[in-house]
């Protein structure tokens, strides 16, 4: 007792006994005395002083049923340590005995082992029941009252020594099931005990004789009915203090083990719960101190049982911010207030701060004294939103509920309507009186026809198949008009029982009307789109889809309506397998930012044919709110081929122009330049751009623009009214001034032309400066060679003036003969007569034998004019021979001179063996080497590679010269197209058609500054019709055939 004499000790054992509001002690192991509360000084009459350290069965307010029944359940629980519970009775101060139910259970203190008794006030049954016990103890003294006896609700038998039945009260007969006392006078007690525990019964009845004291014991009755009873046994003693008999009272202990068994699930399962529940529950005494913590308290806070129990809540789990609230919950908790409830933030252990909602509750005393607070808290701090947003939905359910229009029924499995709301008055004219009980089928509300699939719905609800699935019917109203409804059914199951139906019948006559309105409406607005004349397609943007699509869209797009309606717009018209990628997809970009501009889109039609079509799109919601593209395409290609046929007017225009050596210049009717073409640039020095919009006449020397003025004028003023003039169809001699200021001597030919309903003028002009010169030195030679010139001049005029009639080149053909012949003889005279006029005038002065050298070259130039043009216009006869690409090469090689600035790279092979004419091959690549080396006048490398192709060669000559201008590549080959001072363009062109009379091809590419490739393709073996080298091949130019 030594070590539980400290006022630390003592303190803690308080605490044990004043946690409760009931009777409670501390008892050692030995059954002494360590403590015990108020409440149980109360009803022992003593203080704590008197009764500490003192053994509990000595207490003089125990009778000794009490303390037998005490000790026995003590010693089980400290053998057992589980708590269990007996009855007993103690005597007050007052003389009236009181019944409590006694639970005891183990605990520590300090590591030392001691035993809790809980004291709780037993029913008013139970004192009946005590009552009985005592009456027995006053049996036993000879003290049994025969009033008691017949008067007792409880069984009674008195037995003699050998446990005869000599007595019984009514209610024992009643137990046994007897109506005639006499059928249980004279027999053994034992006979109405079960075989099984009839020894029990003999042991305990013994035993009261060898102790003397009353006993309990609990056996089976097999009387009338088997139950379980309690057998209450005291000896009866004479005047001569000997035993002679026995007073039994028996117990029906069914309906009690029953309420103990009860008791005792109610109790495990309340202990089970608290630890086990979900949330935390925290007891506090009135200090605010932890007395009880359970694991979810745990799981919140993060403090284990041991650290939380005793401490402070401010200590470790209220933030101080938060404590001036808790101290007022709390005032109010010891005040008494059930409902100081909070929500309030709190620290867990590992330092984050949640929010808690707290129900507190204060545990009273029957006299309404607080002795502790009841705490359930839960960690809101994640539902919290969760429950706003669930309240929000319940307050949204039951407005939706409370003011739903649709009717909703509750059936049972037969089909009566056990449930209707007020919705049937209003949709279908029937009260809910007037529907309730009856089967729905038999109500007239459903037509006939419309029963099995109405049984249907119910059947595909029984098989959870289609569980959303709704039908249409049409109802009749009590008045008999139709009401159109949608049906939905709900199968109600208890387990696998099936208990009812709930309906949903939602009337949508209003919709069923705006449907077949809407059905009407959207036939009409099919034929006013079946009768556009252009394509109107309805697009889902999110999968391409055509959702629609009109009549014109399937003439035109030649494609049924299965085959346009459901499939994807870019599968229908591009057929391709997937969205444009490449190309504008005006459906993707009017979905992106809803703007898009028309554009032109190339579809196919059924049959494979490319239609233009010009496209605009709109983006708009449909009537269900989704996005929808509607795209109007208006057939073009009609348009398209107008304006290709126009391009290619204007580019053959162009071409024609650019390929005249005259300048082209288009005139409108009050004098101002249209159009120039590159000739004009290059003989006026004007721009294009620059050159639109000037007067021609600024073009014109004022000298002359003065002295011709007033003619020029007139015939400006005649022309624009009548598109005559006095120089229309003619030619006159002016002198122009270029851009840089510099004047020149052209002819000008004009011709008419009308343009939208205006006259516009032709002009042709020609920079005559050379003709002049080369006239003016011809002159003093021979005026026969000057008569020809002329001549020859005026039918070459004439074939100009063919050409610009859209005649063909060919004419120069039929020229080159007669001009060949009528020139060469002229021209020999001239040589001959300047190698006279050298050999006569050895000793000439220098300007004398320079005049004579410009007119030897001069001839030399023209004769060799004469042979290209001579050349060009005659056949040509090929006589094949097997050469390498090398020997080709080597062969052009020796024809002219590599300057030594150029570096010559050779990259021809030896194979394979090729059959062409070698000689003409070898001019061709040494025309188109010298050509190269005159591009490179500051040195540059010029290559040379073979390669072969299939059946054929490939030559490359590639230089690093300065390249040619983009404008000229396309006139290259064409016959006198020249950009160099002196030549009349023929170099190339007879190297092309030497090249395709083998049936080969020659090409170019070249980048201004960065050089130029000329590629020359030949065939190995010649085709059929070159076999016979004898055969003389026509190849006509391709600039004269086009």
């Amino acid at each position: 007792m030594n070590q539980f004499s400290d006022d630390c000790v003592k303190s803690e054992i308080r605490k044990l006994t004043e946690s409760v509001g009931e009777p409670a002690v501390v008892i050692d192991e030995s059954g002494r005395l360590l403590g015990a509360n108020l409440p149980f000084e109360e009803i022992a009459g003593f203080s704590c002083s008197e009764l500490v350290g003192k053994p509990i069965t000595e207490f003089a307010f125990l009778d000794v049923r009490s303390k037998t029944m005490l000790l026995k359940c003590i010693s089980q629980v400290a053998r057992e340590s589980r708590a269990r519970s007996c009855r007993i009775s103690i005597a007050s101060m007052s003389g009236i005995d009181k019944v409590f139910d006694v639970k005891v259970e183990r605990t520590e203190l300090n590591g030392r082992k001691m035993l809790r008794l809980f004291f709780c006030k037993a029913s008013q049954r139970v004192r009946k029941e005590s009552d009985v016990h005592t009456s027995l103890s006053n049996a036993s003294e000879g003290k049994l009252s025969s009033m008691f006896f017949v008067a007792s609700l409880f069984p009674l038998f008195i037995l003699d020594t050998d446990g005869k039945v000599t007595d019984c009260n009514a209610a024992a007969m009643e137990i046994l099931g007897y109506s005639d006392k006499k059928t249980v006078i004279g027999r053994s007690f034992y006979d109405f005990v079960t075989l099984a525990d009839r020894q029990k019964a003999v042991d305990a009845v013994q035993k009261t004789l060898e102790l003397n004291l009353m006993r309990d014991v609990e056996v089976f009755f097999a009387a009338s009915r088997r139950f379980l009873g309690e057998l209450s046994i005291a000896a009866i003693i004479d005047v001569y203090g000997k035993p002679s008999g026995f007073a039994v009272a028996v117990r029906d202990l069914s309906e009690k083990r029953n309420i103990e068994e009860r008791a005792k699930a109610a109790q495990e399962l309340l202990e089970l719960q608290v630890n086990r529940m979900p949330i935390g529950l925290i007891v506090w005494d009135t200090d605010f101190r932890v007395k009880t913590w359970n694991p979810s308290a745990t799981q919140i806070f993060g403090f284990a049982e041991k650290e939380a129990l005793g401490k402070h809540p401010y200590d470790f789990i209220v933030p101080k911010k938060a404590q001036r609230q808790v101290d007022k919950v709390w005032k109010k908790l010891l005040a008494g207030d059930s409902a100081a409830h909070s929500v309030n933030e709190n620290l867990t252990k590992d330092g984050r701060t949640i929010t808690c909602f707290w129900c507190n509750t204060p545990l009273k005393k029957d006299d309404g004294t607080v002795i502790g607070v009841l705490s359930i808290v839960q960690d809101i701090t994640e539902t919290e939103k969760v429950e706003k947003t669930l309240r929000a939905a319940e307050e949204k359910f039951r407005i939706i509920f409370e003011n739903v229009r649709d009717i909703v029924t509750y059936v049972d499995r037969y089909g009566r309507i056990l449930e209707v709301n007020t919705s049937v008055e209003e949709l279908l004219g029937y009260k809910r009186e007037e529907i309730l009980g009856r089967n729905f089928l038999k109500l007239g509300t459903i037509k006939p026809s419309d029963i099995p699939r109405i049984l249907n719905l119910f059947v595909d609800a029984l098989r959870k198949k289609e569980a959303k699935r709704l039908v249409q019917l049409e109802l009749r109203h009590k008045n008999g008009r139709t009401v159109y409804a949608e049906v939905g059914t709900r199968v109600l199951r208890e387990g696998q029982r099936i208990k009812g139906f709930v309906n949903i019948i939602r009337d949508v006559t209003p919709q069923k009307i705006q449907e077949m309105q809407l059905k009407s409406l959207k036939e009409f607005d099919d034929r006013i789109l079946d009768s556009l004349g252009e394509v109107l397609l309805v697009i889902d943007p999110e999968n391409y889809t055509i959702l629609k699509a009109n009549r014109t869209a399937f003439e035109q797009l030649k494609l049924g309506r299965n085959d346009v309606e459901g499939k994807p717009c870019y599968a229908v018209l591009h057929h391709e397998s997937q969205p444009c990628q490449e190309r504008v997809c005006p459906v993707r970009q009017v979905s992106a930012d809803g703007n898009f501009s028309v554009t032109e889109h190339v579809h196919f039609d059924g049959k494979g044919n490319k239609v233009y079509f010009e496209i605009s799109v709109h983006l708009v919601k449909d009537l269900h709110g989704k996005s929808v593209v509607i795209q109007v395409s208006k057939n073009v290609t009609e348009r398209k081929r107008m304006e290709q046929a126009l391009r290619e007017s204007e580019e053959t225009f162009r071409a024609i122009s650019n390929a005249v050596k005259d300048a082209l210049i288009l005139v409108d009717e009050s004098g101002r330049i249209v159009f120039g073409s590159t000739s004009a640039e290059k003989t006026f020095g004007y721009l294009q751009d620059e050159a639109v919009g000037r007067d021609i006449h600024s073009l014109i020397t004022p000298k002359k623009m003065t002295e011709q003025k007033e003619q020029i004028m007139a015939g400006l003023k005649k022309f624009a009214e009548t598109g005559q003039g006095k120089y229309v169809g003619e030619t006159v001699e002016l002198v122009a001034r270029r851009k840089d200021g510099s004047e020149f001597p052209f002819k000008l030919s004009l011709s008419a032309l009308s343009i939208k309903g205006k006259w516009h003028a032709v002009a042709l002009a020609r920079d005559i400066t050379e003709q002049k010169r080369l006239r003016k030195q011809l002159e003093d030679y021979s005026s026969q060679l000057e008569q020809t010139v002329a001549l020859r001049t005026q039918q070459l005029e004439e074939a100009h003036q063919r050409l610009l009639k859209a005649e063909r080149l060919a004419a120069i053909g039929e020229l080159a003969g007669m001009v060949g012949h009528d020139l060469r003889n002229p021209l020999t005279a001239i040589k001959n007569a300047v190698y006279y006029l050298k050999r006569k005038k050895a000793y000439a002065d220098e300007n004398e034998k320079a005049m004579l050298d410009v007119l030897d070259k001069s001839v030399e130039h023209a004769n060799k004019i004469i042979n290209d043009l001579m050349e060009y216009s005659k056949g040509i006869r090929l006589e094949l021979n097997d050469c390498s690409p090398k020997e080709l090469l080597q062969a052009a090689l020796a024809l002219i001179e590599i300057p030594e600035n150029i570096k010559l790279e050779d990259h021809t092979t030896d194979k394979p063996l090729i059959k062409v004419d070698c000689e003409k091959v070898r001019r061709a690549f040494a025309n188109i080497m010298k050509n190269a080396i005159e591009a490179m006048p500051n040195g540059g490398k010029l290559q040379i590679k073979s390669k072969r192709k299939s059946e054929n060669i490939e030559f490359s000559f590639t230089d690093s010269g300065t390249g040619i201008p983009e404008e000229n590549m396309d006139k290259l080959f064409t016959p006198l197209f020249t950009t160099k001072a002196q030549g009349m363009g023929f170099g190339l062109a007879i190297c092309k058609r030497i090249i395709e009379s083998h049936g080969g091809a020659i090409s170019v590419r070249s980048k201004l500054g960065d050089g130029s490739t000329f590629t020359v393709t030949l065939p190995i073996k010649p085709k059929k019709e070159f076999l016979n080298e004898n055969i003389l091949v026509h190849t006509q130019s391709s600039a004269v055939s086009a």
